[in-house]
């Protein structure tokens, strides 16, 4: 097993091994049960430090890759489905596009929520941590910029999707790069893109359930037909999904809304499953950028780019309001969706692109990530801290290992619990909602972004008089009324 560390790559050399090491596995170069030498005679035979072998070894054993017997060593994972990468890079079958996407065949690509969000809303960053005096400057100098008054590439300006490229190859392994970058007004905007490209009347698209509905809404839109996939432990039950669909729509590094995340084992069964079906898997990696305890998981887009097309946004990470999120398309598929883009939208100004391209570039993005995780994770400990000492008994708190929201299960009508909270000004979703029938697990899905802790304290306490309220409405209105009975 060689390996050649590019000493003058920006990629720690850790890093560099941790790939190598996973390409072997997933190649079959490394079999399951195969025991690795000891780092330092490993660190020896690589010609790196025995320090950087400990920290790729860490990181693959964290992702699943491997595994440590107390006191005999560290092997190679069983089970694992095997050639995952290598299968990604084999020629893939010739895609096939919608009715919708072949009218655009003749247009070929040329390569030449509310400022003051109510408690506990999910999915709402703190909009005051944005930071106004870089962005400002930053923006400023390409406001009046010729570079940036003319039409441009229908899948974005250049520079920006290079910043994106480089730095979801550095924090999230994704495997493509610019080229494959298409940027687009939001979410939504992506994945009615997707639906456009992809999608005829009467195809399937299996869909997590609960889920995110804009998804549905998308292939709603063009007419397919929705199979919703029910969830286990580790996310979207892939044994569930539909052979012939054209499409699976997930969420895996933070399963929306559940939190769930999709382990290693569970992200190869699903490319297993796309490959079979001949389907594309679509990831969306809406809030991926905020973790909190341990290592996250690689994006799924990096272990067969062939097969995911990957969705990421900057609303979650910056500010809802500037509308620009991102794909990252299949080789195969760059020109169709270049061509989707020519007909259809110009995308986002391109000034804004441009001044998003330098944020990101010269650092400040990764920079405000760091600084607002900070300040979430404190957020994220207040609202868990405050749920064990308020609701410790009834509820179960999940997802809060990343993300910016946690799911608060509970045994009971959340509906009601809903509306017994927005009377006390506090927003929490019935988790029951987010199912396509409306009758999934039942629970609040609650937001800490938006507010400090002091907030969240205050919060917690209304949203614990909700559940009491709940639990004694009689009383309650008893109460209501006899205090009322002096005013009459």
């Amino acid at each position: 097993m060689s390996f050649f560390p590019d000493r003058t790559s920006p990629v720690a050399l850790h890093r560099q091994l941790s790939t190598h090491l996973r390409d072997a596995i997933l190649g079959g170069e490394l079999a399951g049960g195969t025991r690795l030498h000891a780092s330092r005679a490993l660190a020896e035979q690589l010609g790196v430090s025995r320090n950087t072998v400990t920290q790729a070894i860490d990181e693959l054993v964290a992702e699943g890759y491997l595994e440590t017997r107390v006191g005999a060593g560290t092997y190679v994972a069983s089970g694992l489905t095997l050639h995952a990468r290598r299968a990604s890079e084999a020629a893939p079958a010739e895609p096939r596009l919608s009715l919708r996407a072949l009218r655009f065949a003749p247009h070929l690509h040329d390569p030449d929520g509310g400022s003051d969000p109510a408690l506990f809303r999910p999915g709402v960053p703190d909009l005051t941590l944005f930071p106004d005096a870089v962005w400002r400057r930053v923006a400023n100098r390409w406001l009046d910029s010729t570079a940036t008054r003319g039409y441009g590439d229908p899948l974005g300006y250049r520079l920006l999707r290079d910043a994106i490229a480089a730095h979801l190859r550095q924090t999230r392994g994704v495997a493509l790069g610019a080229d494959n970058v298409v940027i687009t007004d939001g979410t939504r905007a992506a994945l009615a893109l997707i639906a456009d490209v992809l999608l005829d009347p009467g195809d399937a698209v299996a869909v997590e359930n609960p889920g995110y509905a804009a998804m549905n809404d998308a292939a709603g839109a063009a007419g397919a037909t929705i199979v919703p996939v029910s969830l286990d432990g580790e996310g979207f039950d892939v044994a569930r999904a539909p052979a012939g669909a054209r499409l699976a729509y997930v969420t895996p590094s933070h399963q929306y809304p559940t939190g769930v995340v999709m382990g290693l084992r569970r992200r190869l069964d699903l490319l297993e499953w796309a490959r079979a079906a001949n389907a594309y898997v679509i990831e969306d990696d809406y809030d991926a950028e905020f973790r909190y305890d341990g290592a996250p998981l690689p994006a799924l887009q990096g272990l067969d780019p062939a097969r995911v097309l990957y969705v990421g946004t900057f609303s979650k990470t910056l500010a809802p309001g500037l509308r620009v999120a991102w794909i990252v398309v299949p080789d195969a598929l760059v020109d169709a969706f270049a061509a989707a883009r020519g007909v259809t939208s110009g995308g986002p100004s391109f000034p804004l692109q441009a001044a998003l391209a330098a944020f990101v570039a010269e650092g400040h993005f990764a920079l405000h990530v760091r600084r607002a995780s900070l300040r979430y994770r404190e957020r994220r400990d207040a609202l868990t801290g405050a749920l064990e000492r308020r609701l410790g008994g009834e509820v179960r708190v999940q997802g809060a290992a990343t993300g910016l929201h946690v799911v608060a299960r509970f045994d009971g009508d959340d509906v009601a619990l809903a509306a017994a909270a927005a009377a006390h000004d506090v927003v929490a979703p019935a988790l029951s909602r987010y199912a396509l029938d409306g009758r999934g697990p039942t629970g609040s899905v609650l937001g800490f972004a938006a507010g400090g802790p002091a907030q969240i304290e205050r919060a917690a306490e209304r949203l614990e008089r909700a559940f009491a309220q709940l639990r004694h409405p009689l009383h309650d209105r008893n109460r209501t009324s006899t205090a009322a009975a002096p005013n009459a």
